[in-house]
Parts: C-alpha cells; structure tokens; sequence
C-alpha cells in the first residue's frame, strides 16, 4: 500500500558512533561505498566543519526501519569518531525515493562562490584555483571541499586574474587566449615575487609563439608554446605546470633553455616569505 505522505515525519538527531553503527545495521538495500566520500566527510566532521543541514538521513517506514539515504554519513561519523547532529526523517516509501535519490544537480565551487559574495566567478579562475591548491599547496583534492576552493581563491584572486588577464589575455567570458590552467597556475605565483611585465611578455610569447622584439631567452616560452599545441592526449596537466615552471624560472633569469623539462621542484613557492596572503594546510592523502 502507498505510504501517505502525513506519515512521514522529521527530528534532528545527535549521533554518536555507537548510534550510527546501530543504523547500519539496517543498511540493507543501498549503493556501494565510496571510501574516498567518507574520508571527505570524515575530516570535516573532525575538523569542526559539518553542520546540520536540510539534507536528511532517510529511513522507510517498516519495522525496524531500514536505511534509505546517509550510508556515508553514518560511516563517516564512526570514522571521525565524532559525535555530530543531523536531521533524520522517517517513513518514506521505499520504491519512491531511492530511484531519486541524489540525482539532482550538485553545486560547483563556482556556485558556491556566487553565494559567498564574490560575483560570477569562471570556470577558469575556478580550474587555476584547484592547480595552485594542488601543485604549490600540496592539497589531496578528493578531500577539498567548495568552501576551501572558495576561501582559497579568495586570498589569491588578484594573481590569478593578473595571470589570466594581463599575462593571457582572457576576457571575463574566457574569449581571446586560450591556455591550460597550469601556466596560469605558475604565472599567478610568480605574481608575488616577479615582475609583472616580465610574466605579461612570457605569457604573450607562450600564447603567439612569436619571440617578443629585443626579448633575450625566449627560448623558453617558445618550447613551452610548442608543447601545449600538442594534440590533447599528448599533453598533461602536470606536464604542462612542471614545464611552465621551468621555462619561466630559466625567463626571468634569462638563461637559455635548449631543452623544456618538467622540474619538481617548487620554483615560486607560495609561502609568507613571498608575501603571499595565504595560510596554507595541505589536505594528506589517506594512507
């Protein structure tokens, strides 16, 4: 019989562990886990950053009820080991609600901005925000969440606009240049320590391939822009970051480069000493 919707029913809940290990047990009909998920949610819970929210942990209406929606959660709450509130409902039809469940739309860190305040930001400023957090911060991705992107951005917005405006020449729409998200990355770090008219001349000769007039050591840039005009499957988001590090450091120095090599050393460190406005706390991976 269809379940009415007058007996569905809603109360915030504080959940243990030991009470979240008690409604797995009811978790009998439900998708597979996702470890990377719960790790996420785990360290926001331990870190102080979960707060009750509108999305529910969902139970059907049998006797004992059996666990619809919040698998992860109530895993993530065992491996916090933290005691957290939530909202749970109860009562729910199951054949009606687990086909829709999270089939909606997720929000971006881009939506996320717009909320916070900060206007229309793009998907590029989004994409060189995740670089620099993942090659100059050391951040473990998986685990970032949209308001750490957001926060993260904010602190570094006006190198990164530099690098993508001035250095690249992309428009708000993203119109005019075209370049991955790495050279930007490199560019925007440099902002702190190099001068700007210098990197405004690299990124002009990486995106023309042209060597500026009475420009020494363009070499540099020059192999750069050849590299990045590859066919896509034969360049990498790493690659081309390591690359532009290289052949920018070896620009500024004005040193010849006759060979482009990806270098793991970190080249425009963004660390205080540099008067970057950034407090950084990578994300470990999980072992």
């Amino acid at each position: 019989m269809k379940m009415k919707e007058t007996e569905i029913r809603y109360e915030v809940v504080t959940i243990s562990p030991a009470k979240a290990a008690k409604w797995l047990e009811g978790n009998v009909v439900n998708r597979d886990l996702r470890q990377h998920h719960i790790d996420w949610l785990a360290r926001q819970m331990r870190e102080g950053a979960w707060h009750l929210s509108n999305n529910a942990i969902a139970f059907d209406g049998s006797d004992p009820p059996v666990l619809l929606d919040g698998q992860h959660r109530l895993w993530a709450v065992i491996e916090s080991g933290v005691t957290v509130k939530m909202l749970v409902g109860y009562g729910f039809d199951r054949r009606e609600l687990q086909p829709i469940i999270d089939t909606g739309l997720k929000r971006t860190a881009r939506d996320t901005a717009k909320i916070q305040g900060l206007g229309a930001v793009t998907h590029r400023q989004i994409a060189v925000t995740r670089t620099m957090m993942r090659w100059a911060s050391g951040y473990h991705l998986p685990y970032v969440t949209n308001l750490e992107i957001v926060d993260y951005f904010r602190q570094v917005q006006p190198a990164i606009d530099f690098a993508l405006s001035d250095c690249l020449r992309i428009d708000d729409k993203g119109r005019e240049g075209s370049a991955p998200a790495g050279i930007a990355a490199v560019l925007a770090q440099a902002y702190y320590t190099a001068p700007h008219s210098d990197l405004a001349t690299f990124g002009q000769i990486v995106l023309t391939g042209e060597p500026a007039p009475g420009v020494k050591a363009s070499d540099g840039p020059l192999l750069l822009h050849a590299y990045i005009v590859r066919p896509v499957g034969q360049i990498t988001q790493p690659g081309v970051y390591r690359r532009t590090q290289t052949a920018l450091y070896a620009f500024l120095r004005q040193e010849v480069l006759p060979e482009l090599y990806e270098t793991r050393e970190q080249r425009f460190p963004l660390t205080p000493a540099a008067g970057v406005p950034i407090a950084v706390t990578p994300i470990p991976k999980r072992k």
